[in-house]
């Protein structure tokens, strides 16, 4: 079972929406290294202002692709296919830890591999 703030974000207001997700954001520690790990890399290419702005627009995009197809598939669909997206949220909620871990995993190898690459 989800714990009750959880259950308690579908039926929040936009606004508190956008608050919450900013702060859920700022406080998540796989975002903050992957921010970290983002802006290492871009800061080690010395890239010129087109480019770094380039990267960061690229980095936002594709960390916020999952919510933007989301939310864009409810907006197309709208209620005739609520239920792929309830399906969607119980098999994340019941299979977080596993989505979790090999997140991690995944990330950690490339910052490793990173750094490897770097002290060669």
């Amino acid at each position: 079972t989800m714990p009750g703030w959880m259950e308690s974000v579908d039926h929040i207001s936009p606004g508190r929406a956008f608050g919450l997700s900013l702060l859920l954001s700022v406080v998540n520690p796989k975002n903050l290294m992957l921010a970290l790990g983002a802006g290492t890399s871009l800061a080690q290419l010395s890239p010129s202002s087109a480019d770094a702005v380039a990267g960061i627009v690229a980095f936002v995009l594709i960390g916020s692709s999952a919510v933007l197809l989301a939310v864009g598939y409810d907006l197309i669909a709208g209620e005739r296919d609520r239920s792929t997206l309830d399906a969607a949220k119980v098999w994340l909620t019941t299979h977080n830890d596993a989505v979790m871990a090999t997140l991690f995993v995944v990330f950690g190898a490339v910052l490793v591999s990173q750094g490897l690459a770097l002290r060669g």
